[in-house]
């Protein structure tokens, strides 16, 4: 190709420069040569009008001649085409040799030469040969591209590759090989090459042709790719690769995902918070500090994320135990008991098992008498703290919270009381009893204990007691006796003897504190106890009548009198 620095913009560079072709140089020679043709004198002659053009023959050669009169006086020369307008892009005279081809700016002609390829330029050609024909022209503004043998015309807009395969020669062998063409003009002077697979987007994350790959990996995000069967894990960036044994997976965001794998490489995002468990080399690995981690290993597994704040978290042999404060760690080291404190502990042994937890804070306790059926029923209710089954009305509720017992009178009645305990020793606690023993063993021990208690006091010194709860000063006082449909509207009692609530209170802790802390390692702290009722329903009304009336202050001796009558008095 010819290039020409000075052309103006959009003007392809010179394609072919007729005046070093042979053919042309030929018939300048013989355009030099004497012509046949000569002005004509007077009135004879052919007159060739203006912008017309003759063609006449002579010898078997053909010769044009401009605008004139002109006169043909060698015997062998005659006219065989008049007046042919040049207002024409071809020019090709029936019965001649003749090829006058103008191309204008902006187009390129294509003819072929004596069977070779030929790219006219801008201008006005002639050919008087017979061995060129025309194949058609094209333009360039219309044309994004086309070819004509071994030339080819490519234009690739801005913001587009072109997929093409050329040419390239290397020791001697001459191959083609995948290429992407940029944006502009492009002229290829080969037969090998060729472009069939139009253009794709300059912006596209991934560009692929033959062995050639262009990743684009935006910002926050990794691409995934297999290159000489080997994973690879390219970061942000433009990444141009030429292989035949590179594959693109994919990409995926190293922001939302805080795992990626890819084959044997895994990228770990830990953040604040949460602790990355994995497997490397058959061990199990804890990853607590945040931040960004890579490994490439076909030992190393991802298993799971777990938060910082979880008290136990295990895989494998090693956990992780946080014990809060108020309670304790169960473990096994090798089958022996081994408590762990308050804190974060580390446990690497697969021998060290870890069992529960056990809270050493204290609990209350509703004392109740229960058979075997309705303790299996309680351990299934909803509020353990009431203690009540699921779908009883009110009043059965009430009748289940109470410890019944007799008192040395033979009179059956009822106490709502709760026990409070609290784990002091749990070594010695867990090697004595299940801890999920523990709380039906405070309650039975403290039932029988109260039991025994009551049973050495008669009804009357227990309805002498003021106070509800022994040894709670805090609690407001409320009636001793509870009536159905009347719940706290009896009058306190006045002028109270020795309480027996706490007595009560008094010999129900000798008894069982110190028992309890040598034998389990357990503080039995307090017994409160709410209400007391009488369960026979006529001692109820007539017994309960006699002794507020016995201990009524004067004031309400009145009213009494007029709601009991002297019947029942």
């Amino acid at each position: 190709f010819a290039n020409d620095a000075s052309r103006s913009e959009g003007v392809p560079s010179g394609l072919y420069d007729y005046s070093t072709s042979d053919l042309m140089k030929d018939q300048l020679s013989l355009a030099r040569r004497k012509t046949s043709h000569i002005d004509a004198p007077l009135m004879f002659g052919h007159v060739v009008l203006p912008g017309c053009i003759s063609f006449y023959k002579k010898d078997g050669r053909t010769y044009a001649v401009g605008e004139g009169r002109w006169l043909l006086p060698n015997p062998k020369a005659s006219w065989c085409c008049r007046n042919v307008s040049l207002d024409q892009d071809v020019i090709a005279p029936s019965k001649t040799q003749v090829l006058i081809i103008r191309i204008l700016k902006g187009e390129v002609g294509l003819v072929m030469e004596q069977g070779v390829e030929k790219l006219l330029d801008v201008g006005s050609h002639v050919y008087n040969s017979g061995t060129v024909s025309l194949v058609g022209k094209k333009q360039y503004a219309n044309d994004q591209y086309f070819s004509h043998g071994r030339y080819h015309y490519l234009r690739v807009p801005r913001g587009k590759l072109a997929k093409v395969w050329a040419e390239v020669v290397k020791d001697g062998v001459r191959s083609l090989v995948p290429r992407l063409l940029g944006q502009g003009e492009h002229y290829i002077d080969s037969n090998m090459f060729k472009y069939e697979y139009g253009l794709v987007d300059e912006s596209d994350p991934y560009i692929h042709h033959g062995s050639v790959h262009i990743i684009r990996v935006a910002k926050g995000s990794v691409a995934k790719a297999m290159h000489n069967t080997k994973p690879r894990l390219l970061g942000m960036g433009d990444h141009i690769v030429e292989s035949t044994q590179f594959e693109f997976i994919g990409t995926e965001s190293i922001i939302s995902n805080l795992c990626i794998v890819h084959e044997t490489i895994t990228i770990l995002r830990v953040p604040l918070g949460k602790i990355a468990l994995a497997w490397k080399d058959n061990e199990p690995v804890f990853i607590d500090e945040p931040g960004l981690y890579e490994f490439d290993s076909p030992d190393f597994e991802f298993v799971e994320y777990k938060n910082a704040d979880e008290r136990l978290i295990q895989l494998g042999a090693k956990k992780i135990v946080l014990v809060h404060t108020g309670s304790v760690g169960v473990t096994y080291d090798g089958g022996i008991l081994k408590i762990l404190p308050n804190g974060r502990h580390i446990i690497n042994s697969s021998n060290h098992i870890f069992h529960s937890f056990l809270s050493t804070q204290e609990k209350s306790l509703r004392l109740v008498t229960l058979s075997e059926n309705e303790k299996f029923a309680r351990k299934s209710t909803i509020g353990r703290g009431s203690g009540a089954p699921i779908g009883l009305s009110s009043t059965a509720i009430e009748e289940c919270d109470l410890t019944v017992c007799e008192t040395r009178d033979l009179v059956k009645v009822g106490l709502r009381a709760d026990v409070f305990y609290s784990i002091e020793d749990p070594e010695k606690c867990l090697n004595k009893i299940d801890s999920e023993e523990l709380e039906d063993l405070v309650r039975e021990t403290a039932v029988s204990t109260l039991t025994n208690i009551v049973r050495s006091t008669t009804l009357n010194e227990i309805a002498q007691s003021k106070h509800v709860t022994a040894g709670s000063p805090d609690v407001s006082t409320v009636p001793v006796f509870e009536e159905i449909g009347d719940r706290g509207g009896n009058p306190p009692p006045s002028a109270p003897m020795r309480m027996f609530f706490d007595k009560a209170h008094d010999e129900f802790l000798s008894k069982l504190h110190d028992d309890f802390m040598s034998r389990y390692g357990v503080s039995v702290s307090n017994i409160r106890i709410e209400s007391f009722k009488v369960r026979h329903l006529m001692l109820k009304f007539k017994k309960c009548l006699k002794l507020q009336l016995a201990i009524v202050s004067p004031k309400h001796e009145s009213l009494h009198r007029r709601i009991i009558p002297s019947s029942a008095r």
